[in-house]
């Protein structure tokens, strides 16, 4: 695909927005229906998340997931499942216990 970068990039199914950060759109309207994904991504465009608030995050459960293996993962989901974390959304997308 080429484009020369003019005008608008429209994205109405973001996902990971791995096609989007590629094309390095200088204007972009995104969209997705998964609300988990938009409430993960309206705190990156608020800058309330950063690179490294992340990085700090998944490497704490991270290292909490290898010392307790899918118990640790279970008690993240039921969590989730309750209150609907961003953080923890990524984490269980990052870990995928058993696929």
């Amino acid at each position: 695909m080429n484009w020369n970068g003019r005008g608008r990039w429209i994205e109405p199914f973001i996902g990971t927005a791995v096609v989007l950060l590629n094309v390095g759109a200088d204007r972009a309207l995104v969209g997705d229906t998964n609300r988990h994904l938009i409430d993960i991504y309206k705190p990156i465009q608020h800058g309330i998340v950063s690179e490294e608030f992340v990085r700090r995050f998944l490497s704490v459960d991270g290292n909490r997931l290898l010392r307790e293996g899918e118990d640790h993962y279970y008690r993240v989901r039921e969590r989730f499942n309750r209150a609907s974390d961003p953080h923890d959304f990524l984490f269980l997308n990052r870990s995928c216990f058993k696929g």
